[in-house]
């Protein structure tokens, strides 16, 4: 099982490939992204693109299913992800292009309330002739390992400050900790909301903020920092990545 520990700065993965055909294209957007240059080959044909192209959601889903394969290959214990920083759709997708992904992990910090810990990295998607079409930079928690989640061999807890607790007493403190994890945090909020509208205007900027944010699935609430950047341009439309270095060789 690989924990959340095991994943280091620099590491990257390739997450495999997929052949995308007509008919999943049409299939998918019909569906989910009923725009006539996704569901209809002759009005593809009249628009800006020459052709019918996938549905960019449809190319994210693709992404997400070649990441969950590879977590399952690596028996990664992946408990969920609160989101992406980022995606940019950089070339269309047609029918029959292979898209390939890989990954590069760019920061890990563990959270400060739960049992898991994040790790934030680089998805790059490219066709078979090496283009660039998706660029996205997401966070996924993965699940700590048993010794390192805050609970001794004995199976007492830890206070902050290393005392120990058990039974009721751990399970009072452990609900006055959720009380104040929700309880608002407006200096926060506000540092979160003017870090937002700046975004747009910061190329290469990477703003901490404090926030709360829900534990998927679990309806508990947990604080982490949201780390806000804006990644570098790609050259040419052509990653310059650790999947595009490695392909070129």
């Amino acid at each position: 099982m690989k924990h959340w520990e095991d994943f280091k700065v620099g590491e990257s993965t390739e997450l495999g490939s997929h052949a995308i055909t007509e008919a999943e294209i049409l299939a998918f957007a019909r569906k989910y992204d009923p725009q006539p240059f996704h569901t209809d080959p002759e009005a593809a044909r009249r628009s800006i693109f020459g052709g019918l192209i996938a549905s960019g959601w449809h190319t994210c889903a693709l992404m997400m299913r070649l990441s969950v394969e590879a977590n399952r290959r690596e028996e990664a214990a992946a408990t969920g992800s609160p989101g992406l920083d980022s995606c940019r759709w950089l070339k269309p997708v047609r029918p029959g292009d292979v898209l390939t992904g890989a990954t590069e992990i760019l920061e890990t910090w563990p959270s400060r309330t739960r049992p898991i810990g994040f790790v934030r990295r680089r998805v790059e998607m490219v066709k078979q002739n090496f283009e660039g079409f998706i660029d996205a930079l997401m966070r996924i928690t993965f699940g700590q390992q048993p010794h390192q989640r805050g609970q001794m061999s004995d199976g007492k807890h830890r206070m902050p400050g290393g005392e120990q607790i058990a039974g009721a007493q751990a399970q009072a403190f452990h609900c006055e900790m959720s009380e104040m994890l929700v309880k608002p945090r407006s200096p926060g909020d506000a540092r979160l909301v003017s870090g937002l509208q700046n975004r747009a205007q910061a190329r290469t900027r990477t703003t901490t903020h404090k926030t709360e944010m829900t534990a998927m699935g679990s309806g508990e609430h947990f604080e982490d920092d949201v780390r806000l950047a804006v990644p570098p341009r790609a050259e040419n439309n052509r990653f310059v990545g650790p999947l595009h270095r490695e392909l070129r060789r």
